[in-house]
């Protein structure tokens, strides 16, 4: 609580720029790699590559950045916490487009675990990581195209080379 705040702090220093803060729930993310319907994720909707995860974010938004924070559950339910990044690159009041730079860690330790239970004739899933100071992250790369459902409520699509992911926010401006 006490990071956040801070880095409330942080941002609010910028009196110049509109601020937003936004909630961020749900989550589904399309595997484009998955061309083996044979893979074996969790929660994925009948052998698609296509899995609903349960991730929750905020982000603080001021003038053209934005930094967002998120907890959720990985392609195979395991727990993740990491940040991503983001530049407002163009838009409207209805949409816009966001560059998103970060990552998320995870446990390498429950993949392999995961592996073990997997049923024979199905294909345990390898996840695309690096190590950076001990600690095994998921990097984020993507193109963010968002769009106003309706009053404060956003649709966000983040796009990178590999997945896709989808959750919906909730945005409030100052």
């Amino acid at each position: 609580m006490k990071v956040i705040l801070g880095l409330l702090f942080i941002f609010a220093s910028f009196k110049a720029q509109a601020g937003m803060i936004g909630f961020g729930f749900g989550s589904i993310t399309t595997h484009y790699t998955t061309v083996d319907k044979n893979v074996h994720y969790c929660r994925n909707i009948k052998d698609t590559g296509v899995i609903l995860n349960q991730n929750h974010f905020i982000r603080f938004g001021f003038g053209n950045d934005a930094i967002a924070f998120l907890k959720g559950k990985d392609s195979i339910c395991s727990p993740i916490f990491g940040a991503v990044y983001s530049r407002y690159i163009t838009g409207s009041k209805n949409w816009d487009l966001n560059f998103l730079f970060g990552g998320y860690e995870f446990r390498k330790r429950n993949w392999d675990r995961y592996a073990e239970t997997v049923p024979n004739g199905r294909i345990p899933p390898e996840p695309v990581y690096m190590r950076f100071g001990g600690t095994t992250i998921v990097p984020v790369v993507a193109i963010a195209l968002t769009f106003r459902i309706w009053g404060n409520l956003w649709l966000n699509n983040a796009i990178a080379p590999i997945i896709t992911n989808h959750s919906f926010e909730y945005r409030i401006y100052f």
